[in-house]
């Protein structure tokens, strides 16, 4: 079977080596399903479709599988199944597993293909080094680095990698690290792990490269995860020794790998001790920041800290303090609400609250000003103060999130079925100029309001998305739109494209009475107006109608 076209070279080259060392277990062979599990560095679990002894459909569960590459996973388990496949074809071909060959073989035999076969593999190399001499490797974090940075160089032209081989050098580089960091319960060979992938990580944030494919995320994540065992597994001296590397590289130099490594601190490190660091790290973020006028930074810094508060359970006088004083940050004041609202202090929620929106509303930040308003109408529900409900209701629909349809909604159901058409008419009323109310007006079926929207909008994207509601009642109208629309796309000249958009948009005139006729009138007037335009009327001799 030829099932290797989909897969790159080095994944095959890979992908044969797992199979070679034996490390696909558990595997199942059906005529319509392979299933197997490939043991590295974690185990990934692979299912392979078949369909007419033929492969239809390829899974895995690691990272470099997550948006549909062809992982060396997949093609260890395709090796494992179609090689053993081959050869129990051949009669008389006896299968030997590897517990056979090597009882059979001699110790110099051993000795002399595994020689060979390391010298070959440097990948192999690197896991039997660390078999028989892990203490070396501690003495060789330099050779560690320049074999990042060999690989990273392999792919490099002018210190770049490029869009066409960075999936490629992804792929080794995930290999790298999964063959290399290696995790154990030995808090010394945790800490080797721990200097390499922190050698890793700083290298690989120093690349250029386009990841326009998401590379760097990938990688990111691979080493992220990587970093979270790594912190579980280790005992409280190296946890220190993380826990400083991260706090002192916690910055723009790291690039892609900032916000992860940022994440990580906080996401762990619960041990009071930590806590009390961060705390101190947090406050000191938020000074450096505001001393740098760098809002962006102060905010975020001055926001982890509130966290941190919480989390560390201090007093609440001190959270109160901080938290007023830093209140011109709106994500301080968010968690602060939050956190007030997780405690049922509704009186502060709403003091905080109100403050933010009137603060928003003086900063002009409208997106702020509606999140605050909505989360005031919401508490205002709960507290079954209706009027204030009601009354903050109708700002959001009129005036600070103007015709949202969800809110719209809402409000109605405050209305009796007899009050709520001079209340509809009122809204209309005064709502702002720019809000899209074709919405409203389908919600309602107000549908001579809907066609005066619609036939007033550019182009054809409001007759589309209503053209079910109006056509049985004014196709006439939405025709003419339609008819004015092509014109206005013909005066143009454009690229054959163009053209083709005009043509589909004649097919969409004939779903209209007489609108056959108005597209083939219209052709033969362009026709006599633009003679010279070839490849526009090469296009209209395509309309079939």
């Amino acid at each position: 079977m030829d099932w290797e076209a989909p897969f790159r070279s080095q994944i095959l080259d890979r992908g044969y080596d797992y199979y070679r060392q034996g490390l696909v277990i558990n595997g199942q062979k059906s005529p319509d399903k392979i299933q197997a599990i490939v043991q590295g560095t974690q185990r990934y679990h692979v299912t392979i479709t078949l369909a007419d002894d033929a492969v239809v459909d390829a899974a895995c569960d690691c990272p470099y599988a997550a948006d549909g590459k062809h992982c060396k996973h997949m093609a260890a388990v395709l090796f494992w199944a179609f090689d053993d496949a081959d050869q129990s074809d051949q009669p008389g071909s006896p299968v030997l597993t590897v517990a056979d060959l090597m009882a059979r073989a001699s110790d110099q035999q051993v000795r002399e293909f595994l020689t060979q076969v390391l010298q070959q593999d440097t990948r192999l190399a690197a896991q039997f080094e660390w078999l028989v001499a892990p203490r070396m490797i501690q003495d060789n974090l330099g050779g560690y680095r320049d074999a990042v940075r060999t690989i990273c160089e392999a792919y490099m032209d002018d210190d770049f990698i490029g869009y066409d081989v960075a999936g490629d050098f992804e792929a080794e580089m995930t290999d790298f690290i999964q063959t290399n960091i290696r995790l154990t319960d030995d808090q010394q060979q945790l800490a080797v792990a721990f200097k390499q992938l922190a050698a890793t990580v700083v290298i690989l944030a120093n690349i250029e490269i386009d990841d326009s494919n998401g590379e760097m995320m990938r990688l990111d994540q691979e080493c992220r995860d990587i970093w979270e065992r790594m912190i579980q597994q280790a005992h409280l001296p190296l946890q220190r020794e993380i826990f400083s590397w991260l706090q002192r590289h916690a910055n723009a130099s790291l690039m892609a790998f900032e916000e992860s490594v940022t994440d990580l601190i906080f996401t762990h490190f619960t041990a009071p001790e930590f806590m009390r660091a961060k705390m101190m790290w947090t406050q000191a973020r938020q000074q450096q920041a505001e001393q740098q006028a760098n809002q962006w930074d102060a905010e975020k810094w001055a926001t982890r800290h509130v966290q941190t508060m919480i989390d560390l359970g201090l007093d609440r006088a001190e959270l109160d303090q901080f938290c007023t004083a830093n209140a011109a940050y709106a994500a301080v004041r968010q968690a602060y609400i939050d956190y007030c609202l997780k405690r049922q202090d509704y009186s502060t929620a709403l003091q905080q609250l109100t403050a933010g929106k009137h603060q928003a509303q003086g900063d002009h930040r409208a997106g702020l000003v509606s999140r605050y308003s909505r989360q005031l109408k919401d508490l205002y529900h709960r507290l079954g103060r209706s009027a204030d409900y009601q009354q903050e209701l109708w700002q959001l629909v009129t005036v600070y999130d103007p015709a949202n349809l969800q809110d719209f909604r809402e409000l109605k159901q405050l209305y009796a079925t007899t009050e709520w058409p001079a209340q509809r008419q009122h809204l209309f009323e005064v709502l702002p100029q720019s809000a899209e109310v074709a919405p409203l007006y389908a919600e309602e079926g107000l549908l001579r309001q809907l066609l005066q929207v619609v036939l007033k909008s550019p182009g054809l994207g409001e007759v589309q998305a209503y053209e079910q509601l109006l056509k049985p009642k004014f196709s006439h109208q939405l025709l003419e739109k339609y008819v004015a629309v092509a014109e206005q796309m013909a005066s143009h000249t454009g690229t054959r494209q163009h053209y083709r958009q005009i043509v589909r948009v004649l097919n969409q005139m004939t779903a209209y009475p007489l609108g056959l006729n108005t597209a083939q009138k219209l052709i033969r007037q362009w026709r006599t107006d633009y003679p010279r335009r070839s490849a526009m009327l090469a296009e209209l001799a395509k309309f079939k109608g």
